[in-house]
């Protein structure tokens, strides 16, 4: 109520320290409400908020980044132009300097986007955003944590495509049950730039029994 209320009158770091605090707020409450179902299909109902994570997320690591560079041009501005440059297809991980932060931000959550929520444009533009503008939070390393979201996406899809015949997966329900991955830990590793990723998966379509796996990105 009070960052509706005064808006207006907040400065631009101000908003975007209220947008962290939304963030942080709508992930742990769903985390709080949803963990113990054990069920990820009903992360599927969430879907709203996690699109809400991505777009405010994006307009933080825009300003953090404008921040930590010392660019002269407001954050608005350097967020419009990464958009437009993510629009054409310029936008990469290699086009911007990794920053660092000894507190948590953006990173966590948009990995969390990804891990749970299952459309497939909202994951991949939180993809985009950790690629774009790579930030090292804590222990969270945003470009690692990409790689290993990504794999993320590859594990699922290709698990649901392998049974979808010509079908197109376009939103969550198009990722069933089977074949989605659980129970994600990761552990960076500072040696090597390497996380390491454990997870839980069906065996099969056929075969629901969870199989322990664990890959090196």
């Amino acid at each position: 109520n009070f960052v509706v209320r005064s808006w207006n009158g907040l400065s631009e770091r101000e908003r975007q320290a209220a947008n962290l605090l939304r963030i942080h707020h709508l992930s742990g409450m769903q985390i709080a409400h949803l963990v113990d179902l054990e069920d990820e299909m009903a992360w599927d109902r969430c879907q709203s908020n996690f699109a809400n994570v991505v777009r405010w997320a994006e307009t933080v690591a825009a300003f953090l980044s404008a921040s930590a560079s010392r660019l002269s041009s407001p954050a608005t501005e350097f967020s419009q132009t990464w958009a437009q440059k993510r629009d054409a297809g310029q936008a990469s991980a290699t086009s911007a300097r990794m920053h660092f932060s000894m507190d948590q931000g953006v990173v966590a959550p948009l990995f969390q986007v990804v891990y749970r929520c299952r459309h497939p444009a909202i994951r991949r533009s939180a993809i985009s955003i950790l690629q774009s503008f790579p930030r090292q939070e804590s222990s969270w390393d945003g470009i690692l944590a990409s790689k290993v979201a990504e794999r993320v996406v590859q594990l699922e899809e290709q698990a649901a495509l392998s049974q979808a015949g010509d079908r197109r997966l376009d939103n969550c329900d198009d990722i069933p049950r089977w074949a989605r991955s659980s129970h994600i830990d990761i552990q960076f590793e500072r040696e090597g730039k390497r996380a390491v990723m454990t997870y839980t998966q069906p065996r099969s379509h056929l075969d629901f029994t969870l199989e322990r796996l664990e890959e090196s990105v």
